[in-house]
């Protein structure tokens, strides 16, 4: 058996790429560059890997002819919300240009593989809390550049499984998190602020933005465990939520974080990291992916934070 994983060296892909290898699964992937990759360093010897942006359909189609994967998990992407609306070149780039070479050499170079498309909830916009939790026949309402290269990639996704018969699957995943989180989101950025701060790296003092908004967290570890699912028994054509079904506060993840510190820390409000697109309140609905997989999060939250915070107390 062989996966193809694009974006392995980010944070769900190297914990894809670790659960893969767990199985005896032979793994391969792309990078986006030749710089560092502390995320698989640990485990590169055992992965075939390509530097490549998927944006170059060449290098991507070389690396898909040699691997021939059976599955393959297309996480690659610019993920980071306020990112894409300063740059939406580069994100169409990434997230619509790169999906699209992605399917177009699976199709001509390994058309019985079946694709598991990682897309996101930022499709479903702004959803009024009495349509809450979230399924996925909501009405979509993009709201950020992000969004609309995520639902412009599940489009593509749809036309190529139905025009040229690809085994595609689409995934919405929620919020996720737990350790090589990049410091860009929220729970990971009070996790490295409290570790320096443990440290003596700066001063006792945390900077948030708004803390009221609640969101449905899933370890990013009980989310790559739904990946794997996903390829073996979900049905082509079809999408699915990857969440908890619960929602838990801002406040409150800082709050669980602010019980691990070793050191009193201060939270102070920082205004540049208040966002005006921010939901109030976003939960997912899973049924349908247990109901074909079996699945459902097992990693509670408490957990993850104290993974993520002595993922950054060993590396500030």
């Amino acid at each position: 058996m062989r996966a193809f994983i694009t974006g392995i060296a980010g944070f769900a892909g190297s914990h894809l790429a670790d659960l893969l290898l767990s199985e005896g699964i032979e793994v391969w992937g792309t990078v986006h560059s030749a710089r560092p990759t502390p995320n698989i360093e640990h485990c590169r010897d055992r992965l075939n890997i390509t530097v490549c942006d998927i944006a170059d359909k060449g290098l991507l189609s070389g690396a898909l002819s040699e691997a021939k994967p059976d599955w393959v998990f297309h996480l690659a992407a610019l993920s980071f919300l306020p990112t894409a609306d300063k740059k939406p070149q580069e994100a169409v780039s990434s997230n619509i240009l790169g999906s699209l070479n992605l399917l177009d050499c699976v199709r001509q170079c390994c058309p019985e593989a079946t694709v598991v498309m990682v897309s996101s909830s930022a499709v479903y916009g702004r959803v009024p809390p009495g349509e809450l939790p979230i399924k996925e026949d909501a009405r979509l309402k993009p709201e950020s550049m992000y969004a609309i290269t995520k639902v412009t990639q599940e489009h593509i996704t749809e036309l190529y499984h139905r025009r040229f018969n690809l085994r595609t699957i689409n995934l919405r995943p929620f919020n996720h998190l737990g350790p090589r989180q990049s410091d860009l989101f929220v729970a990971s950025s009070f996790a490295r602020q409290i570790a320096e701060i443990e440290k003596g790296k700066r001063e006792g003092v945390i900077h948030v933005g708004d803390l009221s908004a609640e969101r449905d967290f899933t370890d990013v570890r009980d989310v790559v465990r739904a990946y794997r699912l996903a390829a073996e028994k979900c049905e082509v054509g079809e999408t699915y939520n990857i969440c908890s079904g619960k929602t838990i506060s801002i406040r409150r993840v800082l709050d669980t974080l602010l019980e691990l510190a070793k050191i009193e820390v201060r939270v102070e409000t920082e205004p540049s990291r208040l966002r005006s697109s921010d939901l109030s309140v976003l939960s997912g609905d899973f049924s349908k992916f247990q109901a074909a997989t079996g699945w459902r999060p097992e990693i509670p939250i408490e957990r993850s934070l104290a993974d993520l915070l002595d993922y950054w107390r060993e590396r500030v």
